[in-house]
């Protein structure tokens, strides 16, 4: 129920326990090369967009494919190239996705897992105005790296899938054989990842506390920024659910 990633001579073991727990052996036929990569990436903190995976000597580039697609199971040896950007560096998310490092050079950071809490962090002395500004300015730009790529990826499938239903017959024959569209479970299982990373920024930005007006306009612009993304999805998914229903694609 798990895979090694190889990076930058370190042995990361990525768990896909609830997978397992759910869909037994099968899970590599449940999970998609993206919620890997985005786990990588919180866990890392190299972005997407730097972000390569190769599984013996392919690259691995359709977030949209199935882990079994490239004959990913468990035990595979996977190798990542890419590096980490200064400003996603000075992120600590509130909680880590359940990697182990195995083989790497001892971190005081304790093994991470799956249970995500939200600490408040008060100005003091050392963690004075400006450092509060700068950390909601590395949350709001992990977002824009690591999250917004999978974000156009999610909208872009998702009007894909509502142009070629609600084109006219020929147009739709030729839409649907020129290049596959997702299926409803694809994008039901894509929105509801998208959503969740989306939700974890929003519990980040709620743990900056501050009575300081720069810092609470500052949060108050990432908390709006976070949102909107949210609502962009949130909208897409409902175009989706109401052209299901008026076609009764289900």
């Amino acid at each position: 129920m798990s895979v090694i990633v190889i990076w930058k001579k370190k042995q990361y073991e990525v768990f896909f326990k609830n997978e397992f727990e759910q869909f037994g052996d099968s899970w590599p036929k449940a999970v998609t090369l993206g919620a890997l990569a985005a786990r990588l990436a919180q866990s890392t903190n190299v972005s997407l967009s730097n972000m390569k995976l190769l599984q013996s000597g392919v690259h691995m580039k359709d977030f949209n494919a199935k882990l079994s697609d490239y004959r990913v199971r468990a035990g595979t040896r996977i190798t990542m190239l890419g590096e980490t950007s200064p400003q996603m560096e000075q992120v600590k998310p509130e909680s880590k996705i359940p990697i182990s490092k195995t083989h790497a050079t001892p971190q005081s950071p304790t093994t991470p897992t799956t249970t995500t809490t939200t600490q408040s962090t008060e100005a003091t002395s050392d963690d004075g105005e400006s450092s509060l500004i700068d950390k909601l300015n590395a949350i709001t730009t992990k977002t824009k790296e690591t999250l917004l790529p999978i974000i156009e990826l999610y909208s872009h499938q998702a009007q894909s899938f509502i142009a070629a239903h609600t084109a006219a017959s020929e147009d739709r024959l030729h839409m649907t054989s020129s290049l596959p569209l997702p299926t409803i479970k694809h994008l039901k299982d894509s929105h509801a990842r998208v959503s969740e990373l989306l939700l974890q920024q929003l519990l980040q930005l709620d743990g900056v506390i501050s009575e300081k007006d720069n810092v609470r306009a500052s949060r108050r612009e990432a908390v709006k920024y976070t949102n909107a993304l949210l609502d962009r999805v949130d909208g897409l998914k409902d175009r989706v659910n109401s052209l299901i229903k008026d076609k009764g694609l289900l």
